[in-house]
């Protein structure tokens, strides 16, 4: 679940090791579901998610998570 409290709209990518993959878009100031793709993840997997503002500068990312199947991460944008 992503939570979008920023006024812009944010793409949502996700890091394996350096591997950059898009997973969607968040509008502004709302909330999404977005799924990661199945073959992300070969048990525990450590990964980092990045918001990257559409019509804006910054580019928040998160520290490394690790991620198994069936977990759920819940990701807040706070606003600018």
């Amino acid at each position: 679940m992503v939570r979008n409290q920023a006024f812009l709209d944010m793409n949502i990518y996700v890091y394996r090791s350096s591997q950059r993959i898009r997973l969607g878009t968040v509008n502004g100031s709302s909330s999404a579901r977005i799924l990661l793709p199945a073959n992300l993840l070969f048990g525990p997997t450590s990964l980092r998610f990045q918001a990257d503002p559409i019509g804006g500068g910054r580019k928040p990312i998160t520290e490394e998570i690790s991620v198994s199947a069936g977990d759920e991460i819940q990701l807040t944008i706070p606003p600018t």
